[in-house]
């Protein structure tokens, strides 16, 4: 769903990797072994993703963190 936002959004950074079950983690490593298999030039490098947003009154506030290119694609992909 699209909406328009009129408030202010406030981009929150913490310094910190996204908090993943277990079994996630796990399931993205063997995806991105995979992957590097099939071509060995890929790189795990750093990303950032959106882990919360809340809503308030007169504002947008996104928390955004760590996460790594893996993680990126298994969720695009998976």
């Amino acid at each position: 769903m699209i909406k328009q936002i009129i408030k202010p959004i406030i981009l929150k950074y913490e310094n910190r990797e996204i908090n993943l079950p277990k079994a996630i983690k796990e399931n993205i490593k063997l995806f991105w072994d995979k992957l590097t298999k099939e071509n060995p030039n890929l790189f795990n490098g750093e990303n950032h993703c959106v882990e919360s947003i809340i809503e308030k009154e007169d504002r947008l506030e996104m928390n955004v963190v760590k996460t790594n290119y893996a993680t990126h694609l298994y969720n695009e992909r998976i």
